[in-house]
């Protein structure tokens, strides 16, 4: 599996198009706002399809003046529906806070979800 927090979880998704060594991966608060990365999970193929994929982000991270991060829910909920379009068992969790509240438990509760499998 793989997992991370922030744009170590934007990379996690990321790396699923790119190798097919992970069999899972957890996107905590990841950037999904990231330039392009929602049209990019939709215009190309996981290298090998997981077995489960976790994200989650806290319910205040898309309340920002900044119109690129604003995005973030948008676009995480964009690419949750592909995951489960595709038939991975995939949750997206709403957590209280911002994108800086409690960043080790939002990260260990999805990693724990990956590992009850």
């Amino acid at each position: 599996m793989i997992a991370g927090y922030s744009l170590a979880g934007l990379f996690a998704i990321y790396s699923l198009y790119k190798t097919d060594v992970f069999s899972a991966a957890v996107s905590a608060s990841g950037s999904m706002w990231f330039s392009n990365f929602n049209e990019y999970t939709e215009k190309n193929e996981l290298c090998k399809k997981p077995v489960k994929v976790y994200f989650s982000l806290g319910d205040k991270e898309e309340k920002t003046k900044n119109l690129l991060l604003a995005k973030v829910e948008k676009n995480t909920s964009d690419i949750f529906n592909r995951f489960c379009n595709l038939g991975i068992d995939t949750v997206f969790e709403m957590n209280p806070g911002n994108h800086f509240k409690d960043d080790e438990v939002r990260l260990a509760k999805g990693i724990a979800w990956i590992l009850s499998y």
